[in-house]
C-alpha cells in the first residue's frame, strides 16, 4: 500500500502563488487554502506507508509548508512530514522522463 501526494499551484513562487489542489484522498469539500493544506499534511503525518509523488521533496512539500507560513498557519511539528518514506518519481526518472526509450528500458522492454 502507498499514499500518493501531489500539489497544483497557480505558479512557482510561494509568496505570489497559491496551492489550489492537493492530490490526496480526503472526504468532503474544502474551500480554505490553509485548511486544505493542513488536512493533507495531517494525512501524510499519520501514514506509515510510502508516499509517492513527482518532485515532492524539492517542490511540493517546501511550497506547501511555505504557503502555511505565509498564511500564518505553520506549526513546528509539520516539518515531521520530511521524516516519512518518500518515493520521488522525479529523482527516479531524472530530467529525461518523457523519452519512450527511457520508459521501455525501465520496463525491460527491447524496441524492435
Amino acid at each position: 500500500m502507498v499514499v500518493v501526494f501531489d500539489i497544483e499551484t497557480t505558479g512557482l513562487d510561494p509568496y505570489e502563488n497559491e496551492v489550489i489542489v492537493i492530490g490526496i484522498k480526503k472526504k468532503g469539500e474544502i474551500s480554505d487554502e490553509a485548511e486544505m493544506i493542513l488536512l493533507a499534511v495531517e494525512e501524510v503525518k499519520e501514514t506509515d506507508e510510502t508516499i509517492i509523488g513527482y518532485n515532492n521533496l524539492k517542490f511540493d512539500v517546501p511550497f506547501t509548508l511555505k504557503r502555511l507560513e505565509i498564511l500564518g498557519r505553520l506549526e513546528r511539528d509539520l516539518w515531521k512530514i520530511y521524516n516519512k518514506k518518500w518515493f520521488d518519481l522525479y529523482q527516479y526518472l531524472g530530467n529525461d522522463y518523457r523519452r519512450l526509450d527511457l520508459w521501455l528500458s525501465k520496463a525491460g522492454i527491447k524496441r524492435a
